[in-house]
């Protein structure tokens, strides 16, 4: 709907500033109502709309794995497996924290942490591999020590 009232808007905003017989205050005063009525409900319009939330319990889906290659510059190629443990959902799109780990004598540091959406048709009880190419700024292509992990974070779209 909101699609349909801009451009109607913005046909009426020209025509009042070029081509009506309004004087120049009239016209200003008219203008700046219609912009803030406008502003009002684009305001008005996204208020109702909040993300939805506990579409799907976060625990049914799990990261099964992640291992990571060089592929340019600081570029990695991180392959990993989603499993959906639900029975009733159809997993469309996740929120997913990729992490670079330094390990070495049994502690690990976080290098660094990537925050992406991922759409997916994950089935119920089902499992799938994946690769995203992430830029790493913090992590040296040439080191062989980098340990890879995949977090969900948040379940974004499912169907039932």
């Amino acid at each position: 709907m909101i699609r349909l009232i801009i451009p109607v808007l913005g046909l009426i905003l020209i025509w009042l500033l070029f081509f009506s017989g309004f004087s120049k205050q009239r016209r200003i005063l008219i203008s700046l109502t219609l912009v803030l009525l406008t502003g009002a409900g684009l305001w008005w319009e996204q208020a109702g709309k909040t993300p939805r939330a506990d579409l799907m319990p976060l625990s049914q889906l799990q990261a099964c794995g992640a291992s990571g290659q060089h592929s340019y510059r600081t570029n990695f190629d991180i392959e990993f497996c989603l499993l959906n443990a639900s029975e009733n959902f159809i997993v469309k799109r996740v929120s997913l924290d990729f992490i670079a780990l330094q390990c070495d004598a049994g502690r690990c540091a976080e290098l660094q942490r990537i925050s992406r959406d991922v759409a997916i048709e994950l089935l119920p009880f089902a499992q799938t591999t994946l690769v995203e190419n992430l830029r790493f700024e913090a992590v040296s292509p040439s080191s062989n020590e980098v340990v890879w992990n995949v977090e969900p974070t948040a379940v974004k779209a499912v169907v039932q």
